[in-house]
């Protein structure tokens, strides 16, 4: 993984590795992946943030329009999608990031969790249980804010216990 903020992944690791060396307790990990992220992003979502952070001409904006309204051919009929921007295009990949920003500001308001996230790919650690849920509720809020679903196959909910922390016999 390659996390936020123009880390390489292994950055991402050694913000992981440090994370877990300072905390001496419990860790609750959540992974998350956006199923079909490029394919599922609202057009209407993508302009109303694209006039909400850039501000943009009335001729960008028109611009901004048609290019993340392309036509498709659904069924044998070509219609105009509103939904998903062609892959491998520099939109996509622009948007890709920009699509989830207020999921990365609202979850950098868990200051005591560390967040990391590289386009559709989310990792959260933290100490406390309830902080932990209440992050995964704020992530979970964001998301379907934004018309996006879990790839279930990828949801993972793990917690990590340093071997001195469980109890002789096994963890029972």
């Amino acid at each position: 993984f390659s996390y936020r903020h123009g880390r390489s992944d292994a950055g991402a690791r050694l913000r992981v590795s440090r994370y877990l060396a300072q905390t001496q307790s419990r860790i609750w990990i959540a992974r998350r992946d956006i199923s079909k992220y490029g394919e599922s992003m609202d057009h209407g979502i993508i302009m109303a943030d694209f006039e909400r952070l850039f501000n943009p001409e009335p001729e960008l904006l028109k611009l901004m329009q048609e290019a993340c309204s392309f036509t498709i051919e659904a069924d044998g009929t070509i219609k105009r999608n509103n939904c998903g921007l062609p892959t491998g295009t520099f939109l996509q990949v622009l948007w890709e990031n920009i699509y989830l920003l207020d999921l990365d500001r609202t979850m950098s308001l868990f200051d005591r969790a560390l967040y990391l996230r590289f386009g559709d790919d989310i990792l959260l650690l933290s100490p406390d249980f309830g902080l932990h849920q209440s992050a995964i509720a704020a992530m979970d809020d964001q998301v379907s804010q934004r018309r996006l679903d879990y790839n279930g196959a990828k949801v993972l909910d793990r917690e990590l216990v340093r071997p001195h922390l469980i109890p002789k016999g096994g963890a029972g």
